[in-house]
């Protein structure tokens, strides 16, 4: 056994199997294995240059290494590219694990990771995915699928290839990469890409029909965009005029911090001192599990991992909580069935405000700087712009500032 050294290879041909290139900013974290006390610590690295010997030091002290799949970021808000959709069973046989895609007629994964009791399944795209596709399929794929329902926020983590699963009283185990399609398929083979837009179960045949043409898709601040050769538009932004037309939900994925009471972002955000670690921890799970519930409950497509951001609670606390505890409140905070702490009305408007200002008020108010490229010549009056911002637009977005 070679415990705590990282096969170093297996690792950068994951990541190079992920499409990875020089000098791309890899994303990893390191997570205390079942038993081991301590928090969660969030590293970054240029691919191939990773910080080996920190990763096993952490290995040494009870800690799983994890990779961000999809790159771009810790947090769900900063990933902007699907580059895979990924699963796994915590139910089945490891050999079943192995073998499941050919009942299902997938393809054959890219590449698969053997675990201590699962198998870590991936398929490669044959190039990036806009996020709020890529968070539809991968929620469709799960389920189409049977597979871990948790594995479907864009900033998931997964094991590091060649890296140890860590549980206290037991041997480690070695991560491996146990089966690898070619590599000429992996971004050449529109059969992969395809067969997993036909999982998703809305839109697909729309969506579906825009690929097998090879039209163009794209992503920007005013929704996804599926854009055809003619130069037509599938837009997800609602045409509205000003706050009171905002329809719930919303077209667009709303950051589940946006839409906690105000005490639990401070939570969040800055974490709680000894002595008030555990109670705060207790007041933001049941606000985050709670307003989570609801969003869903609504319809609402939402960007963040309930469990997760309890983590990055943990992690700001001084000191920080050890996992087991985290494990505690959140088991404690699930077990309460809890609400929103601010009220479904205090989260629609939250999701109302955060649509308006992020969508339709950047399109309706230009910036001063924006305002001001109008007349460059300062010898000249300057010309007046009505705004076309109304008296209940700014009534509507104050509210959304001061809330709760």
């Amino acid at each position: 056994m070679n415990f705590p050294f990282i096969d170093r290879t297996a690792a950068l041909r994951q990541l190079e199997l992920l499409g990875y290139q020089k000098d791309d900013i890899i994303y990893l974290r390191a997570i205390p294995g079942n038993g081991y006390e301590g928090g969660s610590v969030n590293l970054s690295a240029r691919y191939p240059d990773l910080p080996w010997q920190q990763l096993e030091n952490l290995q040494r002290q009870g800690k799983g290494i994890y990779l961000v799949v999809n790159g771009g970021g810790h947090k769900d808000k900063d990933v902007q590219v699907g580059r895979a959709i990924f699963c796994e069973f915590d139910d089945r046989p490891l050999n079943e694990q192995i073998t499941f895609w050919q009942d299902k007629g997938l393809p054959r994964p890219t590449f698969q990771i053997q675990t201590r009791k699962s198998i870590h399944s991936y398929w490669v795209f044959d190039k990036p995915m806009a996020i709020a596709l890529w968070r539809k399929l991968q929620q469709d794929f799960l389920a189409f699928t049977g597979s871990d329902p948790t594995l479907k926020n864009p900033s998931r983590v997964m094991r590091l290839a060649g890296a140890w699963h860590v549980f206290q009283g037991v041997e480690p185990i070695q991560c491996d990469t146990i089966t690898t399609s070619a590599v000429e398929t992996k971004k050449n083979d529109p059969e992969v890409l395809q067969s997993l837009i036909q999982i998703a179960k809305s839109d697909t045949d729309e969506v579906g029909s825009l690929f097998q043409k090879g039209d163009n898709l794209s992503f920007n601040r005013q929704g996804l965009s599926l854009a055809t050769s003619a130069g037509g538009c599938l837009s997800c932004q609602q045409t509205v005029r000003n706050y009171e037309e905002i329809q719930i939900p919303v077209p667009a994925s709303v950051p589940l911090e946006c839409c906690l009471a105000k005490e639990s972002r401070r939570l969040l955000e800055c974490g709680e001192g000894a002595g008030g670690r555990n109670s705060g921890g207790a007041k933001l799970s049941r606000d985050l599990i709670g307003t989570y519930n609801y969003l869903i409950s609504i319809g609402q497509s939402v960007d963040g991992d309930p469990r997760q951001l309890l983590d990055d609670y943990a992690n700001r606390c001084a000191p920080p909580i050890n996992n087991k505890e985290v494990e505690t409140i959140w088991h404690s905070a699930t077990l309460s069935h809890p609400t929103p702490s601010c009220g479904s009305e205090g989260v629609d408007n939250c999701i109302k405000g955060w649509y308006w200002n992020e969508f339709i008020k950047k399109e309706k108010c230009p910036t001063a700087s924006q305002n001001s490229s109008i007349n460059t010549d300062r010898s000249q009056a300057p010309m007046t712009q009505k705004s076309s911002c109304t008296l209940h637009d700014r009534i509507g977005e104050i509210h959304f500032s001061f809330r709760f």
